[in-house]
């Protein structure tokens, strides 16, 4: 007769090794399941937060988020998303959507635990712009961050599920282990061959082949543990399948997102012959009928029309020229430069505009030492124009331009263009370099395209500089640029 002891020994010896074999399936099944859950968390919030960023570009760049109000609205209507906020390159919220189900909610003190912020950068697409006489052909590789998006997404239901999936793991655990014991004691040898090939099959499974399913050739507790893990692993492939079709979704917008920008590259490619060619006719043939014109009427008429196709070429001009520096078609030769040659250069041009109108123009830099700066002669010129024209073309009769230059840290130069004018109202500082941004001016008599201030920023930004402004209205503006010394 086997002795109690013995069988005890026995018992255990047969026992412990499936226990164990059922305690590390569960371990798996259940972390398996939480990973598998924790990354689909994640990858949702991504994928909204990287969609809505990709969809935010056109807006943030035309300060227009009309066409995202569907977008938002149905990414709200998904359950555990909180809100929704799109910020500019400053930092600044531009737009803000909350789901009416969490107006109470403190965005600014939330609790890491309940939620989680998913951020993306929205990054400004460069366009390829072959210009017709491949003068510019350099692509730069930086694509300019102008601004994020967070999306604000409740782990209260992620959480309750975890938890439930644990307890389930537990219960089920605890079940298996019971008819594991139960089941080793009456047939331990026919237990340990199924419990082996389900142990195989979830390894195959948590590699990835979620197509691979637990073939049941077996009855009891353990074929209904094999038909859960099949019933759970068709269903991760459904969802993966979804996955994909949401993938492939973001891909086709992006692709459409691409054949619209080549589209646009066209367009302002032939934009450069088809406008500029006939206009430059149009000016030609006014030059001459206004030399044949007798009358005073006619004379003034033609005058009008010089103006304005002037005016309509400048344009044409700057629009072009901002996008070949967007898309990266601008090479510039920085080297070292004398500061007085560019700006003796520079007043010469607008010498003539200023005593039209009385306008008085003290050049401080002349009583100062000269500095060699490190900039591209041609571009630095080109924003020191703008600078000046406008200081005079915005200034008041019998008023007056102020040119200085300060050294910071031995290695910046600022060069400050101070006028007398009207000065710029705090509404539209924060766009003041903004495209077609014009500040107030868009109904005066002055002509402009709200283009130069642009083109400048990013000229002087190519060149390791920055620019800025100060104003007080009836007082007058204060431009300046920051550039490196040589």
């Amino acid at each position: 007769m086997i002795s109690p002891r013995f069988r005890t020994k026995v018992l255990f010896v047969t026992v412990l090794p499936v226990v164990i074999t059922a305690l590390i399936l569960a371990f798996i099944l259940i972390s398996g399941r939480i990973d598998e859950f924790n990354k689909r968390t994640l990858e949702k919030g991504n994928n909204i937060a990287s969609y809505i960023s990709l969809m935010s570009e056109y807006s943030i760049f035309s300060n227009n988020f009309s066409y995202l109000e569907t977008t938002l609205s149905h990414t709200l209507s998904q359950q555990d998303i909180v809100a929704i906020y799109i910020k500019d390159k400053n930092n600044s919220i531009v737009l803000e959507r909350i789901n009416d189900n969490y107006e109470n909610i403190n965005i600014n003190n939330l609790n890491t635990e309940t939620h989680k912020i998913f951020t993306s950068t929205i990054i400004k697409t460069s366009i390829e712009i072959n210009d017709l006489n491949n003068e510019l052909n350099k692509r730069s590789g930086t694509s300019p961050i102008v601004g994020t998006v967070n999306v604000v997404m409740s782990l209260y239901n992620a959480n309750l599920l975890k938890i439930q999936i644990i307890r389930n793991g537990v219960f089920t655990t605890l079940f298996l282990t019971l008819a594991t014991i139960f089941i080793a004691l009456l047939f331990s040898r026919s237990v340990t061959k199924p419990i082996n090939r389900i142990y195989t099959d979830v390894n195959i499974i948590k590699q990835g082949d979620l197509q691979h399913r637990i073939p049941i050739n077996f009855s009891g507790e353990l074929a209904e543990l094999a038909k859960g893990i099949n019933d759970m692993t068709s269903s991760l492939e459904v969802a993966q399948s979804k996955e994909k079709l949401r993938t492939d979704a973001l891909v086709e917008a992006k692709q459409e997102a691409d054949r619209a920008n080549r589209a646009k590259s066209l367009f302002l490619s032939s934009m450069s012959h088809e406008m500029r060619t006939p206009m430059n006719a149009i000016l030609g043939f006014a030059q001459l009928i206004e030399l044949d014109a007798k009358d005073e009427l006619t004379k003034d008429n033609i005058q009008e029309i010089n103006h304005a196709g002037k005016h309509l070429l400048e344009l044409i001009d700057d629009l072009l020229e901002l996008s070949e520096i967007e898309a990266g078609k601008v090479n510039l030769c920085i080297e070292t430069n004398k500061l007085k040659n560019i700006l003796d250069f520079c007043l010469s041009i607008v010498k003539a505009s200023a005593e039209k109108r009385s306008i008085q123009i003290d050049n401080k830099v002349d009583s100062l030492p000269d500095i060699n700066i490190y900039v591209d002669d041609k571009r630095f010129k080109q924003v020191v124009l703008n600078l000046l024209s406008n200081a005079i073309k915005y200034n008041n009769e019998n008023g007056s331009v102020i040119l200085n230059y300060s050294l910071e840290d031995e290695k910046m130069l600022c060069l400050s263009i101070t006028d007398t004018g009207k000065g710029i109202d705090s509404l539209h500082h924060a766009n003041i370099f903004d495209h077609f941004d014009r500040a107030g001016q868009e109904c005066s008599n002055i002509t402009g395209s709200g283009l130069g201030l642009a083109i400048s920023k990013k000229l002087i930004e190519k060149m390791n500089g920055s620019i800025g402004f100060e104003s007080t209205i009836g007082e007058g503006s204060r431009f300046w640029v920051k550039i490196p010394l040589s």
